[in-house]
């Protein structure tokens, strides 16, 4: 345990309920927080490395898709700052049902979003989703699928799609980038912030995101 999250345990309440996030790209959702292992949530420091790039590459969307959505923070975003059909993806029960909670927590337009209980690119292609309405755009973190997941999704990625992939590993960073290079999309590594060896996550310093686009 670091010295901050001895502090941390020490001055801060413990247990999960509804807060609203005070900081970052998350800002005004209202979701069960337990400070115990989401401050960065709440503070608005979690992921905050694609946050620029979510605002920048979400915007205009007409369709977005969370795969991998666990507890909803990025489907809620798109449902709460565009007007995009929104579908979410998550195969793992538990996330369900905390997805399921957060959207309760939220007033957010109910009509425009689906829930889809399947592990994309073993269960359920990508490409199946199609017509969609676009520009499209795919936030995607699913814990060693991506290039599965990916291969699945050949007519998407030929079409106006825009991308935010975290990668779990070098191998699945090359392979993806290889993917989306043959689609003719450019590509950029968004790596961690120099400041994460202060604020670390839980996340191997190996798992980075890529964003792509048709331009960057």
């Amino acid at each position: 345990m670091t010295a901050l999250s001895c502090i941390k345990s020490v001055i801060i309440p413990h247990g999960r309920t509804p807060r609203v996030i005070v900081g970052g790209l998350f800002r005004g959702l209202r979701m069960d927080i337990d400070f115990g292992c989401d401050t960065q949530v709440y503070l608005g420091l979690w992921e905050r490395e694609i946050a620029d790039w979510m605002r920048k590459l979400s915007k205009g969307a007409k369709t977005g898709l969370d795969v991998g959505c666990s507890r909803g923070l990025y489907a809620l975003y798109l449902l709460k700052h565009t007007k995009a059909k929104v579908f979410a993806f998550d195969p793992d029960p538990h996330s369900a049902s905390r997805f399921r909670r957060s959207v309760a927590l939220n007033t957010v337009q109910t009509s425009r979003l689906e829930f889809l209980q399947k592990s994309v690119g073993s269960e359920l292609a990508l490409d199946s989703l199609l017509p969609l309405e676009y520009p499209l755009f795919v936030k995607m973190d699913i814990d060693g699928g991506e290039v599965a997941a990916l291969r699945t999704a050949s007519q998407l990625i030929h079409a106006d799609s825009r991308w935010i992939i975290e990668t779990h590993s070098p191998a699945l960073e090359r392979e993806c980038i290889e993917i989306l290079g043959r689609a003719g999309m450019q590509v950029r590594i968004i790596e961690h912030a120099w400041w994460r060896r202060i604020i670390p996550e839980m996340r191997a310093m190996d798992c980075r995101w890529i964003a792509a686009a048709r331009q960057l």
